[in-house]
């Protein structure tokens, strides 16, 4: 190798000295940053997904404020189930979406819903068995053309204290 080395001339040892030191920088550059790199753009999309979640949590968050001081508006009182369905569909913004609410006997209600949104259906049932202790006795839903809105058809009943 010192033999072949020394067999060249002086601008072909300086043309290979200044190409193997490129090529040295290059592969600390390929090997040794890069990674780094790729690590940091990770760690990057990590923060901005965190980020989203975070932005997502604290909206439901104040959703669930919001449903909070709906129900403790809502007395507990002994209503008819036709009287807390009007009211609390009002009040959770779903009576745009109530078609029908007709008593069956003393303990139970059916319900249809049309064009409701899936999620705010699930909320007001939550929201009517926390407050009220009314279960679902039945339901039956389907999907519609819009995303995340069913049709909706319920048979509610009191709960037993």
């Amino acid at each position: 190798m010192n033999a072949w080395w020394s067999s060249l001339q002086p601008r072909e040892r300086s043309v290979i000295t200044v190409g193997a030191i490129v090529l040295i920088a290059f592969l600390i550059l390929w090997l040794g940053l890069r990674p780094l790199f790729m690590q940091a753009n990770s760690a990057r999309q990590r923060v901005e997904e965190k980020s989203l979640l975070l932005a997502d949590l604290r909206a439901t968050a104040a959703e669930m404020g919001n449903r909070q001081a709906i129900s403790a508006k809502m007395p507990t009182a002994d209503e008819s189930l036709v009287v807390i369905v009007d009211r609390s569909t009002r009040e959770t913004g779903l009576a745009g979406a109530l078609k029908r609410n007709q008593p069956a006997g003393t303990d139970q209600i059916r319900v249809r819903f049309e064009n409701a949104s899936f999620n705010q259906v699930m909320g007001w049932l939550g929201l009517l068995h926390s407050n009220y202790g009314i279960e679902i006795e039945s339901a039956a839903f389907e999907t519609t053309d819009q995303v995340g809105q069913v049709q909706a058809s319920l048979t509610l009943q009191r709960g037993q204290p």
